[in-house]
């Protein structure tokens, strides 16, 4: 992600004798600039050929996407959910989007894949709600997915799913003790 940076009004540059030195930046002024801080250096000298220098630093940030946590439980059968919205204020409108970035394809968006946010909202937690299916295993799948928006840092949110198959117990109780939620089977005599 890089910004770029007009910072020609910045400086000003006054002679003496010339009314119109000569000045250049480096970097160019209006070229991209990394995430991070960038020292730039700015020359001037004048007709006379007397030269100056100075330096400053520009700092750019990241815009991020903040999400209101980074792992998500969502019921087999079910849903689970997480908020997202905009660290700082946009100058307009910023569509977020979630959508499966890797992992089990039995978890999924059911709501909020796509949001909306502009100057008057940004701050305000906007619900995206994924959902798992029931599936016949009694495994807890997992899937990333990715929270972005076009000039924004990608967020990722892990989702587990809560299996809810309970396999057949199969132990057998000790002496005096009752087993609860077993299942009953009827043997035929042989």
């Amino acid at each position: 992600i890089n910004a770029v940076v007009d910072f020609t009004d910045w400086i000003t540059v006054t002679d003496d004798t010339d009314p119109n030195p000569a000045v250049t930046f480096e970097p160019p002024s209006g070229s991209p600039l990394p995430l991070g801080d960038t020292v730039v250096t700015v020359t001037a000298w004048d007709a006379a050929g007397n030269t100056n220098l100075c330096e400053f630093t520009v700092t750019v940030k990241s815009a991020r996407l903040e999400v209101s946590r980074t792992g998500v439980n969502v019921r087999e059968n079910g849903a689970g959910r997480f908020f997202v919205r905009l660290a700082a204020a946009p100058a307009g409108s910023v569509v977020v989007t979630v959508a499966r970035a890797d992992g089990d394809t039995n978890l999924t968006v059911k709501g909020g894949a796509i949001r909306a946010f502009k100057p008057s909202n940004w701050d305000v937690w906007q619900a995206v709600v994924l959902a798992a299916g029931a599936d016949a295993n009694a495994t807890n799948e997992t899937a990333t997915f990715r929270v972005s928006a076009p000039g924004y840092e990608d967020t990722l949110v892990t989702a587990t799913a809560l299996d809810t198959d309970i396999g057949v117990n199969l132990a057998l109780p000790a002496s005096g003790s009752t087993l609860a939620g077993m299942r009953a089977y009827q043997l035929a005599q042989v």
